[in-house]
């Protein structure tokens, strides 16, 4: 093999400090653009905010990605609204129409806390968010995750770091454009930080990569499997989230939500839901030509005592031969309200909405309580059927608000 200038310099200097010296695996490099498709990297995608970047990775679910929670939390702003994906971006740009929305995430109630008490850097062990959606983000089988990260990252097994740096080795170098890259393979030892994240002073990655997983492997051609987000770091430094057995209950909270029927979430002690799903399901046969309303309620609740609404979407599904008979209106805590449907199609048949964005008509009240969805049928002549709706609502924590705290809804 033939070798170059550089190589023999490395191995000239190897040979002069013997075991004393220490190679660091310093950049991440790009991936070979032959083999983005392949395991592991196939799971591997871009993740955007309104104001940031980071990376993230589908795994349990094609439903669902995980990336770090700094990525969609602000130490200013807090919460922030749930993220964009882009599968596999490897280009200097990608087209718009590629990012796929988020519909939501979960997270650790305690990231938030820790941040405001210790800083970003303090939150390290609860540094983790999983959002989700209705349609697939990857078109592969997602990733698994280990059952005992921090020991697998602890460990002399092999290790990859991949991720999307927005910054290359903190030199301040533009990656100019999306790339994935990886940092790897290596064995280095990752040695206890905070409770619930490992930190390496052997390993270097860039800004952006927040989010990407860290994978493991017992031997060489053995599965890659995730043991770790990669959270923070420093030239030379990296910390990584652990997976351990808590991570489960962000995917067991998401379980429900993307099912074919989402149900009203099981509230999980410790997390808590950037958007959650209000159904009623209540088959009714509506009252024939009459100026009363039918009420068909929802409770709302998962959300902080002081939170306010950043978006709320609607489905509805009413069975008849007249649309056209049919008023329907949503109607939220504190009487806000917003007309869904107004006699409109004449004689065409069936009403259905499917996640009709009303945000615009509730921002920023308070979410908890009852919203009800109201329906008449005002002409006679024929039967409609109510066959249920589904409310979606995503809310923030909030302190104040115009100078003062925001009062619960009853």
């Amino acid at each position: 093999m033939k070798l170059t200038s550089r190589a023999i310099a490395l191995a000239f200097f190897i040979s002069l400090t013997g075991a004393q010296a220490r190679l660091k695996t310093t950049s991440p490099v790009k991936v070979d653009p032959d083999v983005i498709k392949e395991s592991p990297y196939r799971v591997n995608g871009l993740v955007l905010t309104e104001s940031s970047r980071g990376s993230g990775f589908c795994a349990g679910s094609a439903k669902t990605f995980f990336t770090a929670a700094h990525v969609v939390h602000d130490e200013t702003n807090g919460w922030g609204p749930p993220p964009g994906w882009v599968l596999r971006a490897n280009d200097t740009t990608f087209d718009p129409t590629d990012v796929i929305a988020s519909r939501g995430y979960y997270r650790f109630d305690s990231y938030a806390e820790l941040v405001e008490t210790r800083g970003v850097s303090g939150a390290f062990g609860r540094d983790v968010a999983l959002a989700f959606g209705f349609r697939p983000f990857i078109d592969v089988k997602p990733a698994r995750l280990s059952l005992n990260g921090s020991a697998d990252l602890r460990s002399g097994k092999r290790k990859l770091i991949t991720g999307y740096p927005a910054v290359r080795d903190y030199t301040g170098d533009d990656t100019k454009g999306f790339f994935l890259h990886e940092t790897g393979p290596f064995r280095d030892v990752f040695q206890p930080a905070s409770k619930g994240s490992v930190t390496t002073t052997l390993v270097a990655t860039g800004p952006g990569n927040s989010g990407g997983p860290v994978w493991t492997a017992a031997k060489p051609k053995a599965p890659w499997i995730v043991s770790g987000i990669l959270v923070g770091g420093l030239p030379s430094e990296c910390e990584v989230y652990t997976i351990a057995q808590d991570t489960f209950t962000l995917q067991n909270a998401a379980r429900k939500v993307i099912a074919k029927r989402p149900e009203t979430p099981t509230p999980i002690g410790g997390v808590s839901a950037s958007s959650l799903f209000f159904p009623n399901n209540e088959s009714s046969t509506l009252p024939d030509g009459t100026t009363r309303w039918s009420r068909f309620p929802v409770g709302v609740t998962g959300f902080g005592e002081f939170s306010k609404v950043t978006a709320v979407r609607v489905s509805v599904e009413i069975k008849t031969k007249h649309r056209g008979d049919l008023q329907v209106m949503l109607v939220a805590p504190g009487g806000y309200s917003t007309v869904l449907h107004n006699e409109q199609g004449a004689n065409k048949k069936n009403l259905v909405i499917v996640d009709r964005d009303v945000t615009e008509d509730f921002t920023d009240i308070n979410p908890r309580g009852r919203w009800t969805l109201q329906v008449r049928d005002r002409l006679r002549g024929d039967i409609a059927v109510f066959k249920g709706f589904r409310l979606e609502v995503a809310a923030i924590p909030v302190e104040e608000d115009g100078g003062g705290e925001i009062e619960p809804t009853p």
